[in-house]
């Protein structure tokens, strides 16, 4: 199975869905995604495998904790579509060159400084 046939998977996409939701389940974005969450899941799987997917657009917002920062937030099914990709593709790669190559972890990224590319 090639990456792409892994990402337009409608069982992977869900299986992306689930485990980007944990954690976040009381948040209202992810319940009101949550709604029609099979109407969202069969869209980005069709735009997937039809390769006619988009990035949508980004929420912005303020927040101030304790200074004021300028917030850009992607539409749910764009960061899923995130998670996607990054289990797809990069977890295959990265897997047994650290214990910290596990995605539920937000320091897999220092994998990545680890790698030693050709010269």
């Amino acid at each position: 199975m090639t990456s792409f046939d892994q990402i337009t998977s409608i069982f992977y996409i869900f299986d992306c869905w689930d485990q980007f939701k944990k954690g976040k389940r009381k948040r209202k974005d992810i319940q009101h995604f949550e709604m029609k969450v099979e109407d969202h899941l069969f869209k980005l799987y069709t735009e997937l495998a039809s390769e006619t997917y988009k990035h949508g657009s980004y929420h912005k917002f303020l927040v101030f904790d304790p200074k004021k920062r300028h917030i850009s937030k992607a539409q749910i099914r764009d960061r899923l579509e995130g998670v996607v990709i990054r289990r797809s593709i990069l977890k295959p790669f990265l897997w047994g060159i650290s214990s910290l190559a596990s995605f539920e972890s937000p320091i897999w990224a220092s994998c990545i400084g680890r790698l030693e590319l050709p010269s």
